[in-house]
């Protein structure tokens, strides 16, 4: 059985296919190998993982100071309020 070179998946190759959106705004499958309309941007904003930890935390500290408010226990749950509002400070 001979080998035959394998030709690169891109343009220029049948089986190459590009996705995009068109100016309706759905979805189209371009066999030509070049994209007829550029796809659309995001369109949410990225948020860094850094702010999403903190957020995290004011949220837990905030559930667990609730938590421990509705239990009877009143320093704890006024410490985890405060660790909460210490953690919010980063979301700046």
């Amino acid at each position: 059985m001979p080998f035959t070179a394998r030709r690169p998946l891109g343009p220029g190759n049948p089986l190459f296919a590009e996705i995009g959106q068109n100016s309706r705004g759905s979805w189209r499958i371009s066999r030509t190998g070049r994209a007829q309309t550029p796809v659309a941007p995001p369109q949410c904003a990225a948020v860094p993982l850094s702010r999403i930890a903190w957020l995290s935390t004011v949220v837990l500290a905030a559930v667990t100071g609730l938590v421990l408010l509705l239990n009877g226990y009143t320093g704890y749950g006024i410490l985890a309020f405060v660790v909460g509002a210490a953690a919010a400070i980063n979301l700046r």
